[in-house]
């Protein structure tokens, strides 16, 4: 769960923190180039928040031992075991953990 609020914050505090500063009249600007800044800006930490929508489902999913098992299981079938290895940690032991024994 602190990997979701972690998430969360990372990807929504700039468009949040950009709005705090507009609202309270921090951005200022007065030219055509300092208007684009401006607006280049907003856009990329509105992007930014939206990719926690995007972010909030697979960090759900690799968080679920259910499907950790299931691309684990998925991954010896198709000899892919060493790159899990490496990504996920020791796929012996979820084995071990899911089958009981």
């Amino acid at each position: 769960m602190f990997t979701v609020i972690i998430l969360y914050c990372a990807c929504w505090a700039p468009v949040k923190f950009f709005q705090m500063l507009n609202e309270y009249k921090f951005i200022q600007y007065c030219t055509q180039t300092d208007f684009l800044i401006v607006s280049y800006t907003y856009i990329v930490c509105h992007w930014l928040a939206m990719c926690n929508c995007f972010l909030n489902p697979l960090v759900y999913s690799f968080m679920s031992s259910s499907f950790r098992v299931i691309i684990f299981f998925g991954a010896e079938r198709f000899k892919f075991c060493k790159l899990m290895f490496i990504c996920f940690g020791d796929f012996h032991s979820i084995r071990r953990t899911t089958s009981g024994g």
